[in-house]
């Protein structure tokens, strides 16, 4: 494509090239943004979903009934605190190396997502 027609359909025209692994990669400016939009959009619902994981916890962590009913729910509620807490530290760094645009925070943040995802 172009750089002519690119403004046409409303594309940047500046591009950025970088290598991965022996590939070069070329984004232009648009790319990029819509990149750091699902970024924010995702650490968003990190940090909500983790506040929403914290709350059910920390409610129900001095529930008599429920201690008697069910004995072992306090691990089980104790592992919701310890993964909403990790949720929202893993959410906190994404936002905070999205907003600086900050390769090694990004790159913890992945390492830290893929820990979620596999346990």
């Amino acid at each position: 494509m172009d750089p002519q027609n690119s403004k046409a359909f409303g594309i940047g025209t500046e591009r950025c090239t970088t290598n991965c692994f022996g590939n070069e990669i070329t984004m232009n400016e648009t790319s990029r943004s819509q990149n750091h939009k699902f970024l924010y959009l995702t650490n968003s619902l990190y940090i909500f979903f983790s506040v929403a994981i914290l709350a059910v916890g920390s409610v129900n962590l001095d529930s008599e009934q429920l201690m008697e009913l069910f004995p072992f729910s306090k691990r089980v509620i104790t592992g919701l605190i310890c993964l909403g807490s990790f949720t929202l530290v893993a959410g906190v760094i994404g936002l905070y190396g999205t907003y600086n645009r900050n390769k090694v925070v990004l790159v913890i943040w992945i390492f830290m997502t893929v820990l979620l995802t596999i346990r």
